[in-house]
This record gives structure tokens, sequence and C-alpha cells, in this order.
């Protein structure tokens, strides 16, 4: 009997069903592969490219066959990486942090929090001297991302997002293409210095399945570090609150990085607790 043989390939329209197996309703995509040992699916991954950065989407294995075939189907996947950038960034699920890390991937452990918007009471906004807020426009994608490739500098996110330019730009641009989830500007909100200069973000998006329990999801939220510490985050975050409140959001939640302490003490100051399992982004410089 002749062995089956591991390969990886595009996926097409008639591959739907072999890419819902591995869960959701999502279908695939340009950019989109599934791994085969003979008829047999094995995983699936969307590969989105801004530049030199590749982005790893929807990426999972079967269930028993991860220990076998998981390091060879990764493989497979950074080749494909490897024709198109230098720079491979990856969200994932627990169950494949070994897998990654095998890889040697530099990797971030993320976790989720949320909490119910129905006995959030508008907190008072404190503004330092010479701060205004307002709601972002589209207009302003190449401004927030030059913000945020200044603002992650230094810190535990600092890799992901801002050791290059075309990496600040991967993060940013499917926030305003709405493809991790619908931006919504008036939930959203930037703050300006004296001289109009954009020092601070926090970017809402409706993440909603369902008009009974509208969920807002903070996409990015950034400090310029001469701000930190003086109550601008806290400031940009009630306002958002305040806003999804006000618009009929039912919960509020986001991803932040376990080891980001400042920040994962603003949002426990504001109720948010952590949920669900634990996810995981990493990074691979080829």
């Amino acid at each position: 009997m002749t062995a089956s043989t591991l390969t990886t390939r595009p996926a097409t329209s008639s591959d739907s069903s072999a890419w819902q197996q591995f869960g959701g309703d999502s279908v695939p995509q340009r950019g989109s592969y599934i791994s085969w040992l003979g008829d047999t699916a094995l995983a699936r991954v969307t590969l989105l490219q801004l530049d030199n950065v590749v982005d790893l989407r929807d990426f999972d294995i079967a269930l028993g066959h991860v220990a076998d075939h998981g390091g060879a189907v990764l493989q497979q996947i950074i080749a494909f990486c490897r024709e198109r950038g230098n720079i491979i960034t990856a969200t994932y699920l627990s169950k494949h942090s070994n897998l990654f890390l095998n890889a040697y991937f530099k990797q971030n452990t993320r976790t989720r929090m949320i909490r119910s918007l129905a006995d959030y009471q508008p907190q008072p906004i404190r503004l330092p001297a010479g701060i205004t807020l307002r709601h972002p426009t589209l207009n302003d994608e190449a401004a927030i991302t030059a913000m945020a490739y200044r603002n992650y500098q230094g810190t535990p996110d600092g890799e992901m997002v801002s050791s290059s330019r075309a990496q600040a730009d991967a993060l940013m641009q499917p926030i305003f293409a709405n493809e991790y989830a619908t931006l919504d500007l008036d939930c959203s909100f930037v703050a300006e210095d004296a001289v109009g200069s954009l020092i601070c973000s926090n970017l809402l998006g409706d993440e909603s399945k369902a008009e009974a329990d509208r969920l807002a999801w903070v996409l990015d939220i950034s400090a310029a570090p001469e701000w930190r510490g003086k109550g601008l985050g806290r400031a940009l975050f009630a306002s958002s609150l305040d806003a999804a409140k006000a618009k009929g959001y039912h919960r509020l939640g986001l991803m932040v990085t376990i080891g980001n302490y400042g920040a994962q003490t603003l949002y426990r100051s504001f109720g948010l607790k952590e949920y669900g399992p634990l996810m995981y982004e990493a990074i691979l410089r080829l």
C-alpha cells in the first residue's frame, strides 16, 4: 500500500465543506489553503500579505493530527510565505503553541476580557490640559498607523507591531477594511495634543452576531509613551464605553497581551474580566 502524500494547495469554492469542518461558517477566500493527506483535510490557513509581512489567519489542524503531521504542515505553509515576504505573523489557539515555538516563532500569550454594559454607568471624562478628543474618520488611517507604529515601540506588543512600518500597516489596514469587525467610528476616539498631533487612539468594532446581543470589540488602543500614566488612556477608554452603551451595545470585549500589566489593570478597573481560552500570537523573521 502506498503511503498518502501530504500536500498543501490553494482552496477553492468546492472545498467549502472541508474548510468548514474546522468550525465556523466562513468559506475559503483568496489566499486560503488546505493541507491534505490523501483525501483527508488536515489543516487550513489563509495567508494575507501586505508588503513583506504575511499574516496567517484561520489556522487550524484537525484533532488527532497535530502531533504526527502538524510540523510538516506548518513547514509547507512557511515555504509558501517565504515566496511572498520575510516576516510571518500568526494568531492561534493554545493547542498549536508548541507547534509554532518548535518552528522558532517568537510568541506572545493573550487573554480575552469582557463585561456586560447592562449595569455600566457613564464615567466623568477628565482630560489632561491641552488635549481634545474626537471621533476618527476613514481619512485618519495613515496618521493612526504612523502613531501606532511609534506608540507600540518598547511595549510587550512592540515586536508584533513596531519592528517595521509594514507590520503597523498590516495591523491597521484590516481594521479600516472591516476584516476583523465592522469599524464603528461613532464609538472610536482619537486624542490630539495642543498642536493637533494624534497621540492616542481607541478603535472599536461591531462584532455582533445577533441584534439581541450586540458586542463591541476593542480592535486597537495605544497611547504615546510621554502621555502614559496621565489619565489619557482612562479618558479614552471611558469615552468609548460611554458611546458603546449609548449606541445600544450589550457587551464590550477586547484581547490583551499577558504581561501588559498597565493595560490589564486599566481594563479590570472598568469591570472587564478574563474569559475563554488563551490565545497566542507570534512572529517569525525569515
